[in-house]
């Protein structure tokens, strides 16, 4: 029996009213999506994707991740979130909502079927950047998607890829594994933890299923070679679904290798008790930042002194233009030539420094 029927009308504590036009796919493992048209619009389309699930924890995750990720223009779009009542023989029990963005083009598994061939290398690459930056914020801020498969990756307008699904995305507290209690398991790699190397290999995989053409195909290794030519492409594969010794750490890894911005790693070896300060912007949050430092055991600072440690070099702030450098820099600059042995580090050092501590 279906969670939600074909003509039911849903009203939001917020005044959203939308009547439920029919199914969208097959049922997925923690719930149903349907489509439905938007009767009372309030700053959303016309028409909407709405998922109902019986199950309260996903539904929360998946609520609390689209709000967190709202700005992030290569997620799907959460417009709503609330319960209602669904009759069940004499019982009544909740059945929680939520309101999306609907994908024009369904989900990668979809949409490869629709257009029945790949991508071209230059597509491909450009989309999996795309979502590796999603995932770099996640990562940074000790945080794992954990279900990449090709159903949770959906496709909108123009060949738009956007990740979708939180339902088992998890956080990580203090340095602390977060417990994996559920997974899909037929695309998970073998030892699946849960951690940023696992989303790490499904990027891989829906990479070469970009390029292939195909979405029920699990790939291994060798098929690199098989699916492109391109040096850049095969080689990010061969290292993302290929042994896990070998495997990129996280999504920032894998998007540096597929930018080709690889930098030579920093003699520095720990930050455990350095004084940090940053300057520049990075692409994870400050906040987030600074809790990796005190994590690896550092102490992060404000300004810059003979006593600093370590100087995190992130991008040029736009307020410092024609290459100038800012007030920090040229502190570190003086203080250096008159003797402190301040070391300066840039965003992907950093990020090694603060890995898998």
């Amino acid at each position: 029996m279906p969670l939600l029927r074909t003509g039911r009308v849903l009203e939001s504590p917020t005044g959203q009213r939308l009547e439920v036009v029919g199914p969208l796919g097959r049922p997925g493992g923690y719930g149903e999506a349907y489509r439905a048209k938007v009767l009372r619009r309030r700053g959303v389309p016309e028409q909407v994707c709405v998922k109902a699930t019986l199950d309260q924890t996903s539904w929360h995750r998946e609520a609390y991740f689209g709000e967190l990720l709202r700005d992030q223009k290569r997620v799907i779009r959460i417009y709503d979130s609330f319960p209602v009542q669904r009759s069940s023989g004499r019982a009544k029990q909740p059945l929680y909502i939520l309101v999306s963005e609907l994908a024009e083009h369904g989900t990668v598994a979809d949409y490869l079927e629709e257009r029945g061939r790949g991508l071209t290398p230059a597509q491909a690459k450009r989309e999996i950047i795309a979502l590796l930056k999603v995932l770099v914020l996640l990562h940074g801020g000790s945080a794992t998607h954990r279900d990449l498969t090709p159903s949770n990756v959906l496709v909108c307008a123009k060949g738009v890829l956007k990740l979708a699904d939180f339902g088992i995305a998890r956080h990580a507290l203090l340095n602390k594994k977060a417990a994996v209690t559920a997974a899909n398991w037929w695309f998970v790699p073998t030892g699946f933890e849960g951690e940023p190397t696992d989303d790490v290999y499904m990027m891989g995989q829906l990479l070469a299923m970009l390029l292939d053409g195909e979405a029920d195909a699990r790939y291994y290794e060798r098929a690199a070679d098989r699916i492109t030519d391109d040096p850049i492409l095969n080689d990010v594969i061969h290292r993302a679904i290929g042994p896990q010794k070998n495997r990129f750490a996280d999504a920032w890894e894998m998007l540096q290798a597929l930018e080709g911005v690889a930098d030579p790693p920093s003699p520095l070896r720990s930050l455990r008790n350095k004084r940090v300060v940053f300057t520049g912007p990075l692409s994870i949050r400050r906040a987030d930042a600074e809790t990796l430092v005190l994590q690896a055991g550092g102490k992060v600072v404000d300004k810059v002194s003979k006593s600093l440690d370590v100087i995190v070099v992130g991008g040029r702030s736009p307020l410092y233009r024609k290459g100038h450098k800012g007030t920090k820099l040229h502190e570190v600059d003086k203080l250096n030539k008159a003797g402190a042995r301040i070391r300066k580090i840039g965003e992907a050092d950093f990020r090694r420094l603060t890995r898998d501590l």
